[in-house]
This record gives C-alpha cells, structure tokens and sequence, in this order.
C-alpha cells in the first residue's frame, strides 16, 4: 500500500474513531459514519491488466497436434490437407497423398486424426480471438497501449480505439476484436504520436462497437468487444 493512502486510512479512521466517541450511545450512526468516511479509499480500485487477460484462455481439451512432430512430418502433413482441400486432386496428387500417409503411419501418426484435430485448434483460436473475457465486465482497469484515433475536437483526440502495438488499424490490418478497446472522452487528449504509448484508466465494459477506420491505402470496419468509461489518460514513462 502506497504510504500516502495509509495516510488516508489513518486519518478516516482517527475521524471515525472521534465521530464514534460523540455517537457512543447510537452504533447504527457509528456505521453509517464509517462507511461514509472508507467509501472513497475503496472506491475505483484499479486493477492493472495486460492484453493477453483480455483474450479468454484456451480451452484445456484443445491441444497442438504438431507440437511432437518433426518438422519433416509436418510438411508432409501440410501437403496431405493440400491435397485434401483441392475440389478435383490429379491422380499423381492423390498417389502422393497415399504415400505420405502411409509413411507418417510407420510412426503411429494418423494424419486423419491430427488434421482433424488441425481444425478443432483453428475453430479454438478463432473463438478465442472473438471472444471477451467476461471476469473483466465492469471492472475498474488501468491499461497501456497505443491510440489509434477516430475523432478529434480542437485538435485533441476525443474517440480512439486502444490498441497493443503501434499503427494498428492503420498502417497494419487490426488485431482481433478482443485485443481493440473502444475509448471515449470529453475532455480529450493532446495526441503527440500514434508511436507514443499511454495509460489509460476507466470502467471496462463488454460492449461490440464496430467503427469506420482510414488506412494508410483506404477505409475499413473495425470492430471492438471493449469500452472504457469514465476514462483518464496519461503518456506512458518512457525510459
């Protein structure tokens, strides 16, 4: 605890402790005098998360197929679903296929198993990205990242997305919608860089905002499953 909220905490509790000295004979008023006096101490405790807390974990029953093969017997693989996925394979692809699977077979690797377990992991991953992770809903939060920005008024930036890394949603595609934090202020924030990261604290709030980006090469809709309210800004220290 930081030493000036122990402060804090002393000085409301010596006033609480005065306050009940004069109240000795109504203990309903002492509770009430002390639930008055440690409401702001407690009130907007600031959890400090990370992007990653923003993405739901992953599923234990979804494992990586490939994490124990060669990487020999992962081509092999790559080009067995090549040739799997093609609407109308030639008959040289097809006995190439064949044989590739019946090689990784004298190893005990059933490619028609890993391929399909291929797909349980790309559907985890798709959800996962798409995802929110409902444990923050609400939560009173302090998170650094990059502004990307929407709106301006007098030449202070109004509407941002919050993103992970520098020139998402501008110079690259945006990242998933789970790791994008819609964010809007009234008072607005003297932008000095998109390359300039900063703190940014508020009430996080599960909530699908979809809005019109400019690229560096056009426009396009990024979406969001995040909103800060009640929001300050800070530029993040750097070293």
């Amino acid at each position: 605890m930081a030493p000036c909220a122990g402060l804090a905490i002393y000085t409301s509790l010596s006033s609480y402790l005065d306050a009940t000295q004069i109240n000795q004979r109504d203990p309903m008023r002492q509770v009430i005098t002390f639930i008055f006096l440690i409401m702001p101490l407690v009130a907007h405790a600031q959890l400090e998360i990370t992007w990653l807390q923003l993405m739901p974990e992953m599923d234990s029953k979804i494992s990586n197929p490939f994490s124990v093969l060669t990487r020999k017997q992962v081509d092999d693989l790559r080009v067995v679903a090549r040739i799997s996925e093609k609407p109308s394979p030639t008959k040289e692809q097809l006995e190439l296929k064949s044989k590739l699977i019946d090689s990784l077979s004298e190893f005990d690797i059933d490619a028609t198993e890993i391929l399909k377990s291929r797909e349980e992991m790309i559907a985890a991953n798709v959800k996962r990205a798409t995802s929110p992770t409902v444990e923050l809903d609400d939560q009173f939060v302090k998170i650094a990242g990059f502004i990307t920005p929407l709106a301006f008024t007098d030449n202070k930036v109004t509407e941002f997305f919050l993103v992970p890394s520098a020139g998402s949603c501008i110079h690259t595609p945006p990242p998933p919608p789970n790791q994008i934090i819609y964010v809007k202020t009234n008072d607005g924030f003297e932008l000095e860089s998109i390359h300039h990261p900063v703190w940014v604290t508020g009430q996080l709030q599960i909530e699908n905002v979809n809005k019109t980006v400019e690229y560096s090469d056009g426009v396009s809709g990024v979406q969001s499953l995040y909103k800060l309210y009640e929001v300050s800004i800070e530029k993040y220290p750097l070293q």
